[in-house]
């Protein structure tokens, strides 16, 4: 069953939340993975929870924006800028000599194109509307913080 757009924004109007409890949980996160990589008996490297925290922050941004869940899914991931890269990557891989930039160009648009013939529809399309609308209300409210 589809929302309409003034559903949605009536339930994300309603909906109660504030980012420093999302912090709080995300600091709570960062024990927690130094704990259990201690645990297995591992080594947590000095990088990891500051990689963790930023990776908890932005999924705390997609949730923040109450998008459905297949879009979130999909919105969480890298694999939509890394899927066509590594097309292109293996298209362009074996070429070793680049005359100019405009060639360089040249290969990499052929590429592109040609790794689009293997993309998949974005899973939750139809939902976009409210990627946007969200965006747009975001947009909004920042400018508004900022006058």
């Amino acid at each position: 069953m589809r929302l309409s757009q003034r559903q949605w924004k009536v339930e994300k109007a309603g909906q109660v939340g504030t980012t420093s409890s999302l912090s709080a949980g995300s600091q709570r996160g960062h024990g927690q993975a130094q704990t259990a990589g201690r645990l297995a008996g591992q080594r947590v490297s000095a990088s990891a929870p500051a990689s963790l925290r930023e990776g908890l922050e932005e999924t705390f941004t997609i949730n923040r924006l109450g998008l459905r869940a297949t879009l979130r899914r999909c919105l969480g991931t890298t694999n939509i800028v890394e899927s066509p890269t590594a097309g292109v990557r293996s298209r362009t891989g074996r070429v070793t000599n680049w005359r100019n930039g405009q060639m360089v160009l040249r290969w990499a648009a052929a590429a592109y194109l040609d790794a689009e013939k293997a993309f998949n529809c974005v899973m939750g399309y139809r939902d976009l509307w409210m990627l946007n609308a969200a965006l747009d209300e975001d947009q909004l409210s920042e400018e508004v913080r900022v006058a």
